[in-house]
């Protein structure tokens, strides 16, 4: 585990987490009242569902796209890296459903 208990725990109190401390200090600036502040929440929270439920209907990017999509040519340290996740893959094919993705160009 990359966290120990006690640390998430420590973490999610309130006003400690970004998100809460940014919450207090917009309600502390009276910028927002608490209300406002989780109307907010909800509206956005359903707007990212939304957009994750029509994403879904759509086949993902190319796996390649993961090391592809930054440098004009790929770095070694990154096609070694493609090349050990492909080799994975082509080992393990039953565990991954290949055909949510997109097939390489």
């Amino acid at each position: 585990r990359y966290r120990a208990d006690a640390e998430v725990k420590g973490w999610v109190s309130d006003g400690v987490d970004p998100i809460s401390r940014f919450r207090n200090l917009l309600i502390k600036m009276d910028l927002i009242t608490e209300d406002e502040f989780l109307n907010r929440g909800k509206k956005y929270r359903a707007e990212v569902l939304d957009c994750l439920k029509t994403s879904a209907k759509h086949k993902r990017a190319p796996i390649i796209d993961m090391f592809n999509d930054v440098y004009d040519d790929m770095p070694w340290h990154l096609r070694e890296q493609y090349d050990d996740l492909k080799a994975h893959i082509d080992r393990n094919t039953t565990a991954y459903n290949l055909s949510l993705y997109q097939q390489q160009p």
